[in-house]
């Protein structure tokens, strides 16, 4: 460097080096030592030491969308996953590591997440696949499932005195003898408490119930709860009975549904029951089933015969008769119908349908409900396999369906038939599997950055602008315009704009990228006696390349960093002669023009 030239030379005449930093480390705001600007002139000789900054060798993700990490260059990524269905993780769920860390990266310096597991399931002993040790040393990519142990849906209590078995989410049903009889609790088989997944879909009539012995004077009958009421909640049950004695009036167990099959009366064990129907032609007398057959407890059981009226509103009577007594009439039950409930309209989430069926509590959700997806004809849709596509209802009436079969803006019904009941249809909903579009996209090149513009019609979706694999948050306005900056200090060879709606539609383009062509557009004041060489770009602060070549030996002129015009001005420590030749050519933004010659006159 000539520290006497005139003009001084400056440090806007030298292209200092890239800094590439090592893994574990970056480059420092302020990257050199002593610190230079372009314009500070240089008459000495100087060392100037790049600058970094240690990087921490964890870094902890938080996944925050607003907030978005870049892995730095060379770290791995350590994550930790659940099946949704299974469980939850709660924590940090990923990390990146510096692999090349002295010393190692343990396992003992992350944080795992705490796994959650659903109702119905526990965490494995081994709860992670891969398993790991603290010790372990991390040097490459890892992903760590959460592992989980499958409840059974109905677990026996062996010690009903206490709930420290209890597994988190189910629901306790107990047994209870009540003032009329007890349960032979010295028989170990007589369970009397059950922990119950209460998303499981059981019913009281999936749980085997103790033996009750009635005391003298009455019988047993059943149970204060049927045995079709769903198991969502905590569920005590209590043993009935009826005191049988002579002259007591037998008892018709209701509601009698419109589409019963058969009637239970409840008499005294040894009689004989009458049951009698209304007829369904007018005029014709009652048809009467008669019947000594009973169970244990005293319950009768008829058909329902051909021909009688099961119309709501109607009455069915029964009658009981001991040997040797005149007969008893049981209070008359009516005929009834359920009112079918109507599913509210289907509303998309993610990926599945979802909404929820009026009036619905845990106490009301019975076994045998039928939940499909049917066109808006109620005709039922199928799957890939031929088979209805069914949904799944908890507790309260929320219901869920996929739609993995299902196409973009398909219109489709939710059917709710419960048993007895006729079908419940909702209002029709719409099927989204339509991504953002992406359209209209342009590329800009701006000093040491590219400039991203594009159109959407989905401006509540998220855009990401992959760069070569590096990603980049984008924004869009309520309008649609997408805009986005990403660096271009190095060769890029692809850029893509990605998108994502809210049901995670995904959609994604290629940028195409600013081109270089002929950047260099002219050399001006080159000519014989001159000592300065104008070069001019159609890039802004392209770095310029200048070669004197004199008698056949080429001179490097050295290197300029044009202005935002992409102008730069080179002054010679020599005149031009005639016959000389200048060379020269010019990078910008990753990109190289052409080299441009120009013989001296």
């Amino acid at each position: 460097m000539n520290p006497k030239a005139d003009p001084v030379v400056t440090y806007e005449q030298i292209t200092a080096p890239t800094i590439k930093p090592a893994t574990g480390y970056k480059v420092a705001d302020k990257p050199w030592d002593p610190e230079f600007a372009a314009t500070d002139e240089i008459k000495a000789a100087a060392t100037h030491a790049a600058q970094y900054v240690k990087l921490d060798d964890v870094i902890p993700d938080p996944e925050d969308p607003e907030n978005p990490i870049t892995p730095p260059e060379g770290y791995v990524t350590v994550e930790f996953t659940t099946e949704a269905t299974k469980g939850a993780l709660e924590g940090t769920k990923k990390f990146y590591v510096n692999p090349k860390a002295d010393p190692a990266v343990t396992y003992a310096q992350i944080t795992e997440p705490a796994i959650v597991p659903a109702t119905g399931y526990k965490v494995a002993d081994t709860k992670w696949d891969p398993a790991f040790a603290a010790t372990d040393e991390i040097k490459a990519a890892a992903t760590h499932a959460a592992q989980y142990t499958k409840l059974d849906d109905i677990i026996p209590d062996t010690t009903p005195d206490t709930d420290d078995d209890k597994p988190e989410g189910y629901v306790t049903v107990t047994f209870a003898p009540g003032a009329n009889g007890s349960i032979t609790t010295t028989d170990p088989a007589q369970v009397v408490k059950y922990y119950v997944n209460p998303l499981a879909n059981k019913t009281l009539g999936d749980i085997t119930k103790p033996e009750i012995t009635a005391n003298p004077g009455f019988t047993h009958t059943g149970w204060d709860t049927e045995d079709t009421v769903a198991i969502t909640a905590d569920t005590p049950v209590t043993a009935t009975y009826i005191a049988m004695t002579a002259g007591d009036k037998p008892v018709i167990q209701g509601p009698i549904l419109n589409t019963a099959e058969t009637v239970d009366v409840v008499a005294k064990p040894g009689s004989t029951v009458t049951v009698i129907f209304p007829n369904a032609v007018d005029g014709e007398p009652p048809i009467e089933v008669t019947t000594t057959t009973h169970d244990e407890f005293g319950k009768y059981t008829v058909d329902v015969p051909t021909g009688a009226k099961m119309e709501p509103g109607q009455q069915i009577n029964a009658t009981s008769t001991e040997p040797g007594n005149t007969p008893v009439a049981a209070d008359p039950v009516p005929v009834t119908q359920l009112d079918s409930r109507v599913p509210s309209k289907p509303v998309q989430d993610k990926q599945e349908l979802t909404g929820t069926i009026p009036n619905v509590t845990p106490e009301t959700v019975q076994t045998g409900w039928e939940l499909i997806l049917t066109d808006l004809e109620g005709n039922p849709l199928v799957d890939g396999e031929g088979n209805p596509i069914t949904g799944t209802i908890d507790g309260n009436g929320n219901y869920t369906f996929p739609i993995t079969d299902l196409t973009d803006g398909q219109e489709v019904k939710v059917q709710l038939t419960e048993p007895n009941n006729k079908p419940g249809l909702s209002e029709p909903g719409v099927v989204d599997k339509n991504p953002p579009s992406i359209t209209d996209i342009t590329s800009a090149q701006e000093p040491g950055m590219i400039v991203i513009t594009a159109k959407t019609d989905d401006s509540t979706g998220t855009f990401v602008i992959d760069v070569d694999g590096t990603k980049y948050g984008a924004t869009v306005d309520e309008n649609g315009n997408i805009t986005a900056s990403v660096p271009s200090d190095t060769p890029i060879t692809a850029i893509k704009i990605m998108a994502e709606d809210e049901f995670e539609n995904s959609n994604e383009e290629n940028v195409p990228l600013p081109t270089a062509g002929q950047i260099i557009t002219q050399l001006r004041q080159a000519y014989a006696g001159n000592r300065r060489v104008i070069v001019d770009s159609s890039s802004k602060y392209p770095v310029f390349y200048l070669k004197l070549i004199r008698d056949g030996v080429e001179t490097d002129l050295g290197t300029q960093t044009g202005d935002e015009l992409g102008r730069a001005t080179f002054t010679l420590t020599q005149r031009l002669q005639a016959g000389d030749i200048i060379e020269a050519y010019c990078e910008a933004d990753g990109m190289r023009s052409d080299t441009v010659r120009m013989d001296i006159p």
